[in-house]
């Protein structure tokens, strides 16, 4: 069977080989249908028992699909498409549907052959499985393939394709491998029009269409052998280029400035003309020349027009940093000043309740609080108990959870906070990420219940990839055991 495959392979590309350029059409959208062989080469998992109950392997069969393609680039064609492949197991025959999606990369053209490199996968559906009824299985493939474009909207197309999908076996990645060979018709339904000198005149259109020319000449170029506008017929300097009131033969500009080198005070350095030919010095070196610096002597950004960000209320945060650049007020608030609804000396940034005037004892609430308010997180004073081995919340932890979830809803401006999950280095580590995860998510669950809006919640669980504490000591396990309340938006 491999003998097969290269056989196949090395074909395609013999076909390839003595033709001359051509290309598949750029900006084209196609549709396709094909039909073929499917080969099973190892044992393939297709969800059928015998009636001793043991796997059964499907035999060689065939295979008919249809895809929808669309091609960006000449080089490069992206596919979706569905096919069927009625697997036979002894008397049945399965209804085995093929879902998939293929890049084909193209780098080459051969005359109108176009070999390809097509890697993809999704999956296999066989819809009247033994096992539920139903086997749903991944696959990928890789493989090659050509087009032969006919016409300008038609290409026959063959394909030789390596299928990796679910196994029989018990082994820690059984796979099955498969053969698929097929031959089908591109149909190009819709394409850009060609134009293959890019000038802008359509190739049926062009009467020089491998050589670039303006509209009004029918797409054929002006001869003008030094590019510079005057056709050599009319240009005294055909080898040198010059302007059109100059009969075409150059100005003498050594420095290539515009300006004439008997009228530029820097004949050797370019330079603009109303700068006399010399160039825009940079005084304050801050990358903007002076004709373009608001602040030349005083060193800016480019944003800032050359000139320096100032702090117009004097705050330490320079104004493109400041939200409030006419109010002073500290950095953790952006620069704008605190506030203090309530009047009890706490600012309502780090005030657990900021509507109800409290002690700072309990965070500047009337009754004692379980957790502190802080720039980056809410801190909790104490832990989130759980069930052993569960994601269940124990009891105990609800006026915890209760009192995170009275702050969240009393500050909206804070706009995304993290639930995670963390745990010690005891046991296995995925399966600790798991349990993490399903935990981070059950309080996620928890404060939601409390009004908390679901779109500000989040949850992550990272076992024990996350240490705070050295795991070797009891007491550091402890610690490392723990929910965090991290706001990640403001």
């Amino acid at each position: 069977m491999k003998n097969l495959v290269a056989l196949f392979t090395a074909a395609l590309f013999a076909l390839a080989a003595g033709a001359a350029r051509a290309e598949i059409p750029n900006l084209s959208l196609d549709l396709g249908l094909s039909g073929g062989g499917n080969l099973v080469l190892d044992k393939w998992d297709i969800g059928e028992r015998s009636e001793a109950g043991d796997q059964v392997s499907p035999g060689h069969t065939g295979i008919v699909k249809g895809r929808v393609g669309f091609t960006p680039w000449r080089w490069l064609s992206l596919e979706v498409g569905a096919g069927l492949v009625p697997a036979p197991t002894g008397p049945e025959v399965n209804a085995v549907l093929q879902y998939e999606g293929d890049v084909l990369i193209q780098p080459f053209d051969f005359g109108d052959l176009t070999p390809f490199l097509d890697i993809g996968g999704f999956a296999y559906h066989n819809l009247t499985a033994d096992v539920d009824g139903v086997d749903l299985d991944p696959a990928f493939h890789y493989g090659l393939g050509i087009r032969y474009l006919m016409l300008d909207w038609l290409a026959l197309r063959a394909e030789a394709r390596h299928v990796i999908s679910d196994g029989m076996g018990s082994g820690a990645l059984p796979v099955s491998s498969n053969l698929e060979l097929t031959v089908g018709v591109d149909l190009f339904v819709w394409a850009q029009a060609k134009d293959r000198d890019g000038d802008g005149v359509v190739d049926k259109e062009d009467q020089c269409p491998d050589e670039a020319g303006p509209a009004e000449r029918r797409g054929c170029p002006v001869r003008d052998r030094d590019g510079d506008g005057v056709e050599d017929a009319d240009d005294q300097c055909p080898d040198e280029a010059g302007p059109a009131e100059r009969q075409g033969c150059p100005v003498r500009d050594q420095d290539g400035d515009g300006v004439e080198d008997a009228d530029d005070r820097c004949p050797q350095e370019a330079g603009p003309v109303e700068n006399s030919g010399c160039p825009w010095g940079d005084t304050d070196g801050d990358g903007l020349t002076d004709d373009q610096d608001k602040c030349p002597r005083e060193a800016g950004p480019v944003e800032n027009s050359g000139c320096p960000w100032g702090d117009s209320d004097g705050d330490g945060l320079t104004d493109d940093q400041d939200k409030c650049p006419q109010e002073a007020g500290p950095a953790e608030n952006n620069g704008c000043p605190d506030t203090d609804r309530d009047g009890d000396g706490i600012v309502d940034r780090l005030d657990n309740c900021p509507d109800e005037a409290g002690v700072k004892e309990n965070n500047g609430c009337q009754a004692k609080q379980l957790v502190v308010l802080k720039q980056e997180k809410i801190e909790i004073l104490d832990k989130v108990y759980f069930a052993f081995n569960k994601a269940v919340i124990e009891k105990r932890s609800f006026k915890l959870l209760d009192n995170v979830a009275a702050v969240l809803k009393a500050h909206p401006e804070i706009l995304k906070i993290r639930v995670e999950g963390h745990t010690d280095s005891t046991g296995d580590a995925d399966y600790n990420r798991k349990l993490s995860q399903e935990r981070a998510d059950a309080v996620r669950a928890y404060l939601a219940q409390q009004g908390v809006e679901e779109a500000r919640l989040e949850a992550a669980g990272y076992g024990p990839d996350k240490p705070i504490e050295d795991n070797k000591t009891k007491d550091g396990r402890a610690k490392n055991r723990r929910v965090e309340f991290n706001i990640v938006g403001r």
